[in-house]
């Protein structure tokens, strides 16, 4: 728990809202836990993660907002609405969201790995 704390000092968006940061941390702890299941949550600019246990990327961004801030920045600045997206190795699709939904982008998300998919 104490370097999951020091890097949400050194992280450039959770820093500035560390106490929302760690809400958002506890509400998944507690709700995971309890609910067993998918959960729907809130990200950026009105788009949603389908979260469940054990997403490690997607429960950071969660936390964080941006989990790789340097990377999904680039995505979502860079992108235009209409402009083309390919995401290989797309994983649970988490730049996906932020490229289509956040950006507005025409996305195609590839992901070769059934469980993952």
């Amino acid at each position: 728990m104490a370097s999951l704390f020091r890097y949400w000092l050194r992280h450039p968006l959770a820093s500035r809202d560390l106490p929302g940061t760690v809400a958002r941390f506890l509400r998944w702890q507690l709700g995971s836990r309890l609910l067993r299941m998918p959960v729907v949550v809130p990200w950026v600019d009105s788009t949603s993660l389908d979260k469940e246990t054990g997403m490690t990327g997607a429960t950071m961004s969660f936390y964080c907002g941006l989990h790789d801030v340097a990377d999904m920045a680039f995505v979502f600045h860079f992108l235009r609405p209409g402009d083309g997206f390919l995401d290989v190795g797309a994983n649970v699709g988490i730049y996906t969201i932020l490229a289509s939904g956040a950006a507005q982008a025409r996305t195609l998300a590839l992901e070769p790995i059934p469980a993952t998919f």
